[in-house]
């Protein structure tokens, strides 16, 4: 089987469908929608917290550190120490952007202080992909579940760390193809040598209700 030297799509394959590894992002806040509820916030726009977790979000908060986003409500750098409010979230929504810090651990310490106590993070990382198109430059890390396990020993609470993704959809998404040109089997196929993407669960201290992966 002859493979191309350039990728499908240029923009991971969104203009073919949707991104293989967005669909494993969706599929894993799916399964934890009840998670998001009360005061919640997103990084970059508030897509995710709408659509998963609808009447039960009583305000929603957007966190950027670019001043040119007109729906940011809360401008932080998160690799800045305290630059997020304390316990102000019951959950924090963090997809595919944890690559473009400059100090991971920082940003889960803001994380950390800003969700109310019993409150949940849910972040997504990059375990294979591209370089990013529009920012490459400071596209840093690839982060598979051993690596995350580290980056949260010191987070204070329960954590629950899981993978999607195969072979065939870690190919998949280097060659840009989307998730609709794939079969059931190979999207739902999941091979924990072949991570596509890496989940975290990460709660503050003792995890509210009984809810779970």
């Amino acid at each position: 089987m002859a493979l191309p030297i350039r990728p499908l799509s240029d923009i991971h394959g969104f203009d073919r469908g949707t991104p293989v590894d967005r669909y494993y992002i969706e599929r894993f806040l799916k399964l934890n929608s009840a998670l998001i509820r009360g005061s919640a916030a997103e990084l970059k726009d508030d897509g995710y917290v709408r659509r998963f977790g609808g009447s039960a979000v009583t305000k929603c908060e957007i966190i950027d550190i670019d001043r040119s986003n007109a729906r940011a409500t809360l401008l932080a750098d998160l690799t800045v120490r305290r630059s997020l409010p304390q316990e102000r979230f019951d959950c924090v929504i963090c997809t595919q952007a944890v690559q473009f810090f400059t100090s991971i651990e920082s940003a889960l310490g803001n994380f950390w202080q800003s969700i109310r106590p019993g409150g949940a993070l849910l972040l997504t990382a990059p375990a294979v992909g591209r370089l990013s198109v529009s920012i490459p430059g400071i596209d840093y890390w690839r982060l598979n579940p051993p690596g995350v396990r580290l980056l949260f020993d010191s987070w204070d609470g329960e954590v629950t760390i899981t993978s999607f993704g195969n072979m065939r959809a870690c190919l998949a998404m280097l060659l840009g193809e989307a998730a609709e040109e794939l079969t059931q089997e190979e999207l739902e196929t999941q091979d924990p040598a072949f991570p596509l993407i890496s989940c975290v669960v990460a709660y503050r201290g003792e995890r509210a209700g009984q809810d779970r992966v």
